[in-house]
């Protein structure tokens, strides 16, 4: 997460507000935890940091209301949280993700930095008018899993709705040869 976080800083200083997209091309490739790392190791640096996402393991202490939404200080310094399971589900409105834009334009100038949970784009429409609002997406890419052709086709549909790509976060990486052995390659 520290190699990650090193490369926003160019971003992160260059912005008052930065918001950043997490998403993938599948579902369960790790982007919840991405998320909430990231979140954390930008917290622990002493920026306020407000993540947007499913319920986790967010642990809370105090609730406020921030107009529709309501935020929550997490016991983590500097992170603060907002549940969003209403905009993943399936059935997801629309309006809900225009509402939730909008919401987002009026908060994020109380935080450094604003990290969303977004579920995989190929499998969600509906979060395009989103990407445009934002700062950059970064995503996440399961090892030996995603498929180059899933990957364009992800890549195209980001490109597509005006989305700007950061990175790629390579996720859950399987080491066949022992580490005592990579010495001697």
């Amino acid at each position: 997460m520290y190699a990650l976080r090193s490369r926003l800083t160019p971003l992160l200083e260059s912005r008052r507000h930065a918001v950043i997209a997490i998403t993938s091309c599948g579902a369960d490739e790790g982007v919840t935890t991405v998320s909430q790392e990231l979140s954390r190791v930008l917290a622990a640096d002493e920026m306020e940091v407000l993540l947007c996402g499913p319920c986790g393991d967010i642990n809370t202490s105090t609730r406020w209301a921030e107009g529709e939404r309501g935020i929550t200080r997490t016991v983590v310094p500097h992170l603060s949280f907002v549940e969003i399971n209403d905009l993943h589900r399936e059935d997801g409105d629309r309006r809900a993700l225009n509402a939730f834009r909008l919401w987002l334009e009026r908060v994020k100038s109380n935080y450094a930095v604003v990290i969303i949970d977004t579920p995989p784009i190929l499998n969600r429409g509906g979060w395009e008018a989103l990407f445009r609002a934002q700062d950059g997406l970064l995503l996440v890419l399961e090892a030996e899993r995603t498929r180059s052709t899933v990957l364009r086709a992800t890549l195209d549909a980001i490109e597509s709705a005006g989305g700007h790509v950061l990175g790629l976060v390579f996720n859950c990486r399987r080491r066949i040869i022992p580490e005592a052995v990579y010495k001697w390659l």
